[in-house]
């Protein structure tokens, strides 16, 4: 069977916008990226090492000093890998997977806006179509009235003003026409635009709108809760709502140290001669600072509620 045309349907419409939209495009490639970032915002830091060489002259018994392992004094390696504790991986890990539903909460918001104005777009084409699909057969019955009032004038059974009437209508229902095929340019070049086609791209006319949806209640206050539960800004913001929780209980994890553990064997010559262990870590000492981060990261979570509020007193 032939595939519709594009622009026959609404459901062809919006199967194409949805793969073909660069905007919607940008907030998927968003939402992915977002989503990639969620394992490494819990792994550990990169390990470091560190190679030291000490008394590279050998007591001043070489003319010239050397930076070969075997011919200095003494060479110190060390392996470092710093350790989060307190659960501060885990933390980071959450906020991550919360930025990542937010965006994609935000890509499917964005699709809802697009595919809301494609449809009443849609609805308008449907109207400017089918007015001028009826303007057309009105125009076809005023010709053939006006034949049958020149036949009649020809025969004496009618004078001409009817014919001369006839004649009137049809050039109006001609202006009409030409208005309704401009209307219908207008509104064909707003639907190529929200496809992202060039505005002068072909479009069939349509034959059908997409029949509504049942409403399954007429209680506004029950239709109110469905779309708070079901919106997508609204899921958007209650994620920017967690991933602020949990960058605030990041921030006061920060009040305890992070340790970094290490293993550093000593080379003197060709061998390995000692090995040792070693243990470092932060000393939070600016609280001043500390504080100031904790109650920036309380006022965050303070604004996403809020934001999340405004918007459900909004929907």
């Amino acid at each position: 069977a032939q595939e519709p045309v594009l622009g026959a349907d609404l459901p062809g419409l919006l199967s194409f916008d949805r793969t073909q939209s660069p905007e919607l495009r940008a907030m998927q490639a968003e939402a992915d990226a977002a989503a990639q970032r969620v394992g490494p915002a819990g792994a550990l830091p990169d390990p470091v090492l560190r190679v030291e060489l000490m008394n590279i002259n050998n007591y001043g018994t070489d003319a010239s000093p050397s930076l070969l392992p075997t011919k200095v004094g003494e060479t110190k390696y060390t392996l470092m890998q710093s350790l989060p504790l307190w659960g501060k991986r885990d933390l980071k890990r959450d906020a991550a997977s919360a930025d990542a539903r937010q965006a994609d909460a935000r890509s499917e918001a964005a699709w809802a806006e697009l595919a809301a104005r494609i449809k009443a777009t849609y609805a308008e084409y449907y109207r400017a179509a089918g007015n001028e699909r009826l303007s057309t057969e009105v125009l076809s019955l005023m010709a053939r009235l006006e034949q049958v009032s020149q036949a009649r004038y020809a025969g004496g059974l009618a004078g001409q003003s009817d014919a001369i009437r006839a004649q009137l209508e049809q050039t109006a229902m001609r202006a009409e026409l030409i208005a309704l095929d401009g209307e219908k340019r207008q509104i064909r070049a707003r639907l190529n635009a929200l496809l992202a086609r060039d505005s002068a791209a072909p479009l069939a006319d349509p034959l059908a709108l997409r029949p509504v949806p049942p409403v399954t209640t007429s209680d506004a206050a029950s239709l109110a809760e469905r779309a708070r539960s079901r919106n997508p800004l609204i899921q958007a913001e209650l994620a920017r709502v967690a991933a602020a929780q949990k960058n605030r209980d990041l921030t006061q994890r920060n009040r305890y140290p992070d340790l970094t553990v290490g293993v550093s064997p000593s080379q003197m010559g060709s061998r390995i001669t000692t090995w040792g262990v070693m243990v470092e870590m932060n000393i939070p000492l600016q609280q001043e600072s500390r504080r100031s981060q904790e109650r920036e990261a309380e006022a965050m979570v303070a604004a996403a509620r809020s934001r999340t509020a405004c918007l459900s007193q909004q929907l």
